[in-house]
């Protein structure tokens, strides 16, 4: 009876040090990147239906990058089927080239079925004609 007990009472201690393990591991990459989130918010992407791993890794990849977006608004644009890895990209590419594109436009490109990192990732070079033919 006593090993019934003692089994029963590891089954959530094993269950939290796997979650732990999980999301512990991207709370202390957010950390370490100086794009603090918390356990609790990390959990609730996870719950709400969002792979968290994808949400939290592309945000601190474009607060890295200095690309002005939230962690709502990653976790928002994943949800509606956005693929953020695409738009993070393009963002940090435009950013790099001296461009600011807002996050909405970036993802109302991708929701569209546009290629972003093509539209928003390189810059479009105008063509120098000489008008004065003789």
């Amino acid at each position: 009876m006593i090993f019934i007990w003692i089994t029963l009472s590891f089954i959530p201690v094993i269950i939290f040090c796997i979650a732990y393990l999980y999301y512990g591991r991207l709370w202390m990459g957010s950390y370490i990147n100086q794009t603090p989130i918390s356990l609790g918010q990390i959990i609730r992407i996870s719950m709400r239906g969002s792979k968290a791993h994808i949400v939290v890794n592309n945000y601190i990849k474009a607060r890295k990058a200095g690309v002005h977006v939230t962690l709502e608004e990653v976790e928002t644009h994943h949800k509606t089927g956005g693929d953020i890895p695409q738009v993070i990209r393009a963002l940090i590419s435009a950013k790099r080239d001296g461009r600011e594109v807002p996050f909405q436009e970036a993802c109302a490109l991708d929701l569209q079925g546009k290629d972003v990192l093509k539209t928003i990732g390189s810059p479009i070079i105008p063509i120098k004609r000489n008008h004065n033919q003789n």
